[in-house]
């Protein structure tokens, strides 16, 4: 328990050091605890993908989609998709976290989204 709130504790700073994690008008503080849950499913979502057990990674990336504004998780399922052979659905997911702001230079140099090189929407 006091690991989960360290770890929270530390997501809400990095919120306030980063506010373009969160939308404009929403306070830190009330969305910290959603970012540590995202988080945790969505790592939890890439370490099955990078075991090869797609179906288990797609059900915690969906878990992890409950504050869908939020980019990196948003990146975060489309690498997954990408980790399942699903180059079509990461593209798309790709292209929204691009409009809400994610890096697509930090993209392009990602080797877990080598599958969608050589395609021209990549």
């Amino acid at each position: 328990m006091r690991g989960q709130q360290l770890l929270a504790t530390q997501i809400a700073q990095d919120a306030v050091a980063r506010p373009a994690f969160i939308p404009v008008g929403l306070d830190p503080a009330d969305v910290f605890v959603d970012l540590a849950i995202g988080g945790t499913m969505a790592g939890m979502a890439l370490y099955y993908a990078k075991k090869g057990d797609s179906t288990q990674a797609l059900q915690f990336i969906r878990l992890s989609l409950f504050r869908p504004y939020i980019n990196q998780l948003i990146y975060n399922e489309a690498v997954v998709r990408a980790l399942a052979n699903q180059p079509e659905e990461a593209l798309e997911l790709l292209k929204e976290a691009f409009q809400k702001g994610y890096s697509p230079a930090e993209a392009r140099n990602d080797p877990e989204l080598k599958i969608l090189e050589g395609r021209p929407e990549f």
